[in-house]
């Protein structure tokens, strides 16, 4: 391991600003350098600055190779929700029970991103079960308006069944078809029919 530069004794604030100095001299002009540190109070030959700059230069490379990556990692994600949005956009139409619906899959797709994440910790997790659930919760709650729609629309139309027939002079019978028709078939359907005629001959049939 080569021993520590001698510029790590410099104070914060001298050695920032001699950072940025060889920054903006492109890592070069390390003798003017030297000539400043020595103004400052401070003797650093031009050969240990060059040494630090390698390293500051390599440092300065690796944050701004993670700058790109991050930079990167982020247009594309911005780029997934847009697509996601037109998406959402383009499913939803004049249905107003589809937006949230859409809104609860992108949810659930965003939360799998962060899960996947390699440097996620146990507290984002946590956050991220707690938005899930509240993704399930939200989506039980758009089932269920759906189902109470449903149903309203089904009573709105067997209320205008029984008037159209009242007006047409249909009978109460005709009207209860009707009914039937728009409720469709009784849940149970496996047991005899109450309305059932005995036979002809009078005998039971399950004699």
């Amino acid at each position: 391991m080569p021993p520590r530069s001698t510029v790590y004794t410099l104070p914060e604030s001298v050695r920032d600003a001699l950072d940025r100095r060889i920054i903006a001299a492109g890592f070069g002009r390390y003798a003017d350098h030297a000539g400043w540190l020595a103004g400052q109070g401070h003797v650093i030959g031009p050969a240990a600055l060059q040494r630090y700059g390698r390293r500051l230069r390599d440092s300065v490379e690796r944050d701004r190779a993670g700058a790109r990556e991050a930079a990167a990692t982020m247009t594309a994600r911005i780029h997934r929700s847009n697509e996601m949005a037109r998406a959402i956009d383009e499913a939803t139409g004049d249905d107003p029970l589809a937006l949230p619906e859409r809104a609860v899959d992108m949810c659930l797709v965003r939360i799998c991103e962060a899960a996947s994440e390699e440097d996620i910790d146990a507290r984002t997790l946590q956050a991220a079960g707690r938005l899930l659930n509240d993704c399930l919760r939200a989506a039980e709650f758009i089932r269920s308006e759906r189902e109470e729609e449903r149903k309203r629309a089904l009573r709105a139309s067997m209320g205008g069944a029984d008037a159209g027939g009242r007006r047409r002079g249909l009978s109460p019978e005709v009207a209860a078809v009707i009914r039937q028709v728009i409720e469709g078939p009784p849940e149970d359907c496996d047991g005899p029919m109450r309305n059932e005629q005995p036979r002809a001959d009078g005998r039971d049939e399950s004699a």
